[in-house]
């Protein structure tokens, strides 16, 4: 044609668009990488990477559950759509509406959208990870303008024992055929062919990014409520988190069960080969902070040991003649103190004065008695004076002796002015 090939802009500005389309890129979702989640997968959102409020979190480890009402749940029995929608295997329930069943749960009431399930799981509980966790999606009613949700979450512990409701569908899984590749995985693996539009493509993986969803031929019906058949419902944790996918959106109530589910080791290879990202190691995002939320369902958790620190030791060297010595000098300053004491009273007390007051000779006559009393108590009460004159270390307490040798010989005195407390056969 009569055209002219565009030629280059050199600077040149260009008026008219206020805002360029964003460019579009293909990464994967996983493994999980926040700036790309909030940027530039499928369903991108700047929440993904700034928000509070997000999901999945790390439980601490339970000691003491709370005692707690069950979920009341309602789940019908009902035809299915079994779908890989290209990050996950999900059953959507089939019935209309209300049909589908619901959940209750803290005065809150949720219809039944969905059930999809995570390799490795998402929640972890005491920094431990469990191989698969299942998400039964619900809508909580009259939410309809700005919808909330609700999900029952379950964990999947390794056994000898198949799970009887997986059973129903491990046979009929739909797997991604082919994915994608992106620019991260190009230097790792060689394509095995090319599609239709010329993009290179990996038979490996088994796992296709954002080519719409595979769906299963096998469609129920089946009963929900056989999910979480045998598994203790009166313990679980709540707390307010997110999707954990992209867009991220801040509106979810999440009810995980504290007991887990079995699954034989060949059912979840099956489940592990059905949703792929092998690559990534499975289909979870981590743990995110928790940022001050309040989870509730655990009256007592285990505290986190702190790291043992490394203690130095050494020889000490044998401390008994130390301590002997110490009780020897102890002893000795004892018997210093005795002496001090005790040797001015003895002088007192042994003293010609001392001793003339107390040669009264005794007599029957009751009012030579009291006299030879008054005499001795006055006595007493000398020595007791001048013991405290000369030790001023021990005048404190003999000063509480010679208030007491008073107070006796007042009584003595009073009890003389009336019937003598002293006139007894024994005297």
């Amino acid at each position: 044609g009569n055209f002219r090939k565009p030629q280059p802009i050199s600077g040149r500005t260009i008026y008219g668009c206020s805002k360029l389309p964003t460019f579009e890129t293909d990464y994967p979702w996983y493994p999980y990488q926040k700036d790309h989640w909030a940027t530039d997968v499928k369903g991108s959102n700047s929440v993904c990477r700034h928000g509070t409020f997000q999901s999945p979190i790390n439980f601490a480890r339970c000691v003491e559950p709370a005692k707690r009402i069950a979920p009341e749940i309602t789940w019908a029995k009902q035809p299915v759509t079994l779908v890989n929608n290209g990050h996950a295997v999900q059953i959507t329930a089939g019935n209309a509406g209300p049909n589908r069943g619901k959940m209750v749960v803290n005065r809150k009431t949720y219809t039944l959208i969905q059930c999809h399930w995570h390799w490795n799981s998402e929640h972890h509980v005491g920094e431990k990870q469990y191989p698969l966790e299942v998400h039964c999606v619900h809508e909580q009613d009259g939410t309809e303008e700005a919808p909330l949700y609700g999900v029952f979450g379950m964990f999947y512990k390794v056994s000898d024992t198949a799970n009887q409701f997986l059973s129903h569908i491990v046979d009929h899984l739909p797997q991604q055929s082919h994915r994608r590749l992106d620019a991260s995985q190009q230097p790792k693996q060689q394509a095995d062919g090319f599609d239709l539009f010329g993009h290179p493509m990996d038979s490996a993986s088994g796992r296709r990014m954002a080519a719409g969803a595979i769906v299963s031929p096998f469609s129920g019906p089946l009963n929900f409520q056989d999910l979480y058949n045998g598994v203790d419902m009166d313990h679980f944790w709540n707390y307010e988190g997110s999707f954990t996918t992209p867009p991220c959106t801040e509106a979810v109530d999440f009810y995980i069960m504290m007991h887990s589910a079995p699954i034989s080791q060949a059912q979840l290879d099956k489940f592990k080969v059905a949703i792929g990202w092998n690559n990534a190691g499975g289909n979870f995002r981590p743990p995110q902070p928790l940022a001050g939320r309040t989870v509730a369902g655990c009256r007592t958790v285990a505290s986190l040991l702190a790291p043992t620190a490394k203690i130095e030791t050494r020889t000490c060297q044998d401390q008994t003649p130390a301590l002997v010595l110490q009780a020897l000098t102890a002893i000795l300053a004892v018997l210093v103190l005795a002496g001090t004491c005790l040797g001015p009273m003895r002088r007192q007390l042994t003293s010609p004065v001392s001793s003339s007051a107390r040669q009264v000779k005794i007599t029957n006559d009751a009012a030579a008695r009291v006299q030879q009393l008054r005499e001795d108590l006055r006595v007493l009460e000398l020595d007791v004076g001048s013991l405290k004159d000369t030790d001023e270390t021990n005048g404190r307490e003999m000063v509480k002796m010679q208030d007491l040798v008073k107070q006796i010989r007042m009584g003595v005195l009073s009890a003389h002015d009336k019937s003598p407390f002293w006139h007894h056969s024994n005297l």
